[in-house]
């Protein structure tokens, strides 16, 4: 599917920075991110004009492995499908290089083959507009990982089957988004299933209890190496006390707060900072911000996770790249609810197939909540 070139269409050259830079601690990113993470996106317009189908048939990425727990990248047609993917441990090395470079090759599927065949090739099918997403995980030295970001060359080729270097094709996110088909369904979508299963579940949570169910890929760029479980929060005020994935059966997870009106991300907290009591427990407390001092002096191994201030909260239980070797405790092993009220919601509660790794909470009125803390 080919349209024109959108009016008023940015294209950016080389020479200039063409990702869209984001950063999972900044409150103004959607699709409920994780604050110890990079979203880096590059999103692009690949169609012709009158004279051409494509003005692209691949693109180079050229970069630096970072310091971090994890580094990816993926590519999406439109905001909902990722297609393609790659992980830092499967990225080779740039031949010639000292082992600290890379070279990511993103090709259109119906383009002609290469030349020669690409390291490290990500396929793409026939969009106008694609995107590809920069994932980095707990950065070590800077957010980057020590490293920018790569450096993106666009090529075509011409009637002699020569490959010609371009200008990168690259378009604002809101024009990529909106101008996709079906992207502002795709968008209100996400929107309306968080509050349709945050209404479910609050329904089918009784006696204060908080348990989770599996979500599914719900457009907003979904990652395939993380699945996550989510509860809401009826109250300001919840304490969840479980027992964390063992560390070899997970690169990385975390417990975030998110809202349902706007997916976005408050605060979270994660693996390496959680305080853990001598059975290998954690208890996390949530709560406004003003209790902070209180709960992390209680010297009761408690971890403390602000609320922030957003509206109708989530809590989100993350993991990245669960093992299959993992089995019970896997949310990647947890069937997903549907949002029709048929009565079957409480049977895809996460604890009914997570076994002692299994996440539930308990909800506090303000009363009981101090209440609870008296007795640290």
């Amino acid at each position: 599917v080919c349209n024109q070139q959108p009016a008023g269409a940015q294209i950016i050259g080389r020479d200039e920075l063409p990702w869209v830079q984001q950063d999972g601690q900044d409150l103004f990113i959607l699709a409920l991110p994780d604050t110890a993470a990079r979203y880096d996106l590059l999103p692009l317009f690949l169609c012709g004009g009158d004279d051409e189908e494509y003005t692209v048939d691949y693109l180079e990425f050229h970069g630096q492995y970072p310091e971090a727990r994890y580094f990816s990248f993926t590519a999406y047609a439109g905001q909902e499908v990722d297609v393609d993917g790659i992980i830092d441990e499967n990225i080779v090395p740039k031949e010639g290089s000292d082992g600290s470079e890379y070279v990511i090759t993103v090709k259109r599927m119906s383009a002609p083959d290469l030349p020669n065949e690409p390291q490290n090739l990500l396929l793409i099918p026939d969009f106008c507009y694609v995107f590809v997403n920069s994932r980095i995980y707990l950065p070590e030295g800077d957010r980057l990982g020590g490293v920018p970001l790569p450096t993106v060359y666009a090529f075509k080729f011409n009637s002699t089957n020569e490959s010609v270097e371009v200008e990168v094709p690259a378009v604002s996110i809101a024009k990529a988004l909106l101008a996709q088909e079906g992207g502002v369904n795709a968008t209100a979508q996400v929107f309306r299933y968080l509050y349709g299963y945050r209404r479910l579940a609050i329904k089918y949570s009784y006696d204060n209890e908080i348990p989770f169910w599996r979500l599914p890929d719900v457009a907003f760029f979904p990652n395939a190496d993380n699945e996550y479980i989510s509860a809401a929060l009826p109250t300001s005020y919840a304490v969840f006390n479980f027992l964390p994935p063992p560390e070899d059966a997970v690169r990385y997870w975390s417990m975030c707060i998110g809202s349902g009106y706007s997916s976005r991300t408050s605060n979270c907290v994660y693996d390496d900072i959680v305080e853990k009591a001598d059975d290998g427990t954690v208890t996390i407390v949530v709560a406004p911000l003003t209790f902070k001092r209180r709960i992390e002096s209680a010297n009761a191994n408690l971890t403390f996770l602000d609320l922030g201030v957003i509206g109708k909260p989530f809590i989100l239980h993350r993991q990245l790249l669960a093992s299959d070797a993992f089995v019970v405790g896997n949310i990647k092993n947890i069937p997903s609810p549907g949002l029709e009220d048929d009565g079957s919601f409480p049977s895809f509660r996460s604890d009914l197939y997570m076994g002692d790794y299994s996440v539930v909470g308990r909800s506090y009125s303000l009363v009981e909540f101090m209440s609870y803390l008296g007795t640290l």
